[in-house]
């Protein structure tokens, strides 16, 4: 019963999170003339992997890095289907020039150049030395090539020229931190909750991948779901598509870097031979789903969703569906 209440602690706390992050980023975005789209990528995205980051380092610390792995790479199928074919569900999302050439373009080239690195079953720390240099690089250029692209709409410019005193500032840098330490908290809650029901579905000696690819990431993922959904409700969706593809990114540069500098990681074949491959299938499908029409419609989404299922069927297919055994 325990472990109950702690999974709907959890949710609670995360909605509760995600609506502040949401709301606070929004105000500081139009005050700063940062457009929502970066900010969805770069202080929401933080906040909303957090999560990822503090369990890869803790697994791998205790020596249990299939489930860091797993964490990751289950996160990143996680966003890309699951919460984004679900927020556009509830809403279409208009995608922006931004976020298919240049957004789009390096998430993509990340996850090609994570499974280039991987292919050796391990990642090192000089690996990780690279994945965080990129990720500080690929942040300031968003910050700096945004500073002047604030609003699409005149309301937008309005509400940008308000008054914002230090008041307001406060208030919505206490909204970030509060939404980010809840996201946090609240996924931790959540997953505490969810392993101990969940363990004993996957036994065998590939438990821990399938017990981090599933349970783990789908717990992990779930502030991209809850701040990605209250965006598309709030009718502000570009936030949410910003928050996923830079989530990724994030997932692979900052928390496999990080996790890398503090101890090298081993790899496991099956994520090499298998949930690698179907991350980058779905990651290059997300260009067509993007470019069509500038956006991403409901049946789109049901597409996004359609292939989170598939590939949680592929898990119990023998050999799996897409699996590569000679890589």
């Amino acid at each position: 019963m325990e472990h109950y209440l702690l999974l709907v602690v959890g949710l609670i706390i995360l909605i509760a999170g995600a609506e502040a992050l949401v709301r606070g980023a929004s105000e500081i975005a139009l005050k700063l003339r940062i457009s929502r789209l970066v900010v969805g990528l770069t202080i929401v995205a933080f906040g909303t992997s957090a999560p990822e980051l503090f369990i890869s380092l803790k697994s791998a610390l205790l020596e249990h890095p299939e489930i860091a792995i797993g964490n990751v790479v289950g996160s990143n199928i996680c966003n890309i289907t699951l919460v984004l074919g679900l927020t556009a569900f509830i809403f279409p999302i208009k995608v922006t020039a931004e976020a298919l050439k240049v957004n789009w373009t390096v998430a993509m080239g990340v996850t090609i150049l994570f499974f280039l690195l991987v292919i050796d079953r391990q990642v090192d720390w000089w690996e990780g030395a690279i994945f965080v240099v990129m990720i500080a690089a690929y942040n300031y250029y968003l910050i700096k090539g945004s500073r002047n692209g604030t609003a699409d709409d005149s309301d937008e410019e309005d509400e940008a020229n308000k008054p914002f005193g230090p008041k307001q500032w406060a208030f919505n840098l206490a909204l970030i931190v509060i939404g980010s330490v809840g996201l946090v908290y609240g996924s931790d809650f959540l997953l505490d909750g969810a392993t101990e029901i969940a363990s004993d579905l996957f036994p065998g000696e590939n438990g821990k991948r399938l017990i981090g690819i599933t349970i783990v990431a789908f717990g992990t993922s779930l502030p991209e779901l809850a701040t990605s959904v209250v965006s598309a409700i709030r009718h502000k969706a570009d936030l949410g598509l910003g928050n996923l593809i830079g989530s990724n990114i994030f997932n692979i540069l900052s928390i496999l870097g990080i996790t890398a500098l503090v101890t090298e990681i081993p790899v496991a074949d099956l994520f090499v031979q298998h949930d690698l491959i179907w991350v980058m299938l779905i990651t290059a499908l997300l260009f067509p789903v993007m470019l069509t029409r500038m956006r991403i419609s409901r049946w789109e989404g049901l597409l996004l969703l359609l292939m989170y299922a598939t590939y949680m069927y592929s898990l119990n297919s023998e050999p799996h569906l897409f699996q590569i055994n000679w890589l």
